[in-house]
């Protein structure tokens, strides 16, 4: 896609594709970063916030007036999302790396 392509693009889809690669860069840095330090939790909460805008955006880009079998992730990364911040939350550092794999 160039960037007159892009920019072309309905906004939902700049969003969406936007937070999609900030999610893949963030989840990539996430990974190569030790467990626990501050840049892991930045890393993570930016990656699931990213991803979290690239769900709630794919449910508003239709094609033919209907969804795909992609959006069948919508629901998947939602509840990924949330396995991972009950992980951090309850302190079940195996459920949370579980959660985050998952979303992987």
């Amino acid at each position: 896609m160039s960037m007159e392509t892009f920019f072309e693009a309905p906004l939902i889809i700049q969003v969406h594709a936007t937070s999609a690669t900030g999610a893949l860069v963030a989840g990539l840095l996430l990974l190569t970063v030790k467990r626990g330090r501050l840049l892991h939790r930045t890393f993570g909460i930016t990656c699931a916030a990213l991803v979290s805008i690239t769900a709630f955006t794919a449910a508003f880009i239709m094609g033919a007036g209907h969804w795909s079998w992609i959006h069948a992730f919508i629901p998947l990364t939602v509840m990924g999302v949330i396995g991972v911040t009950r992980g951090v939350l309850n302190r079940n550092w195996i459920s949370h790396r579980n959660a985050g794999r998952g979303l992987i």
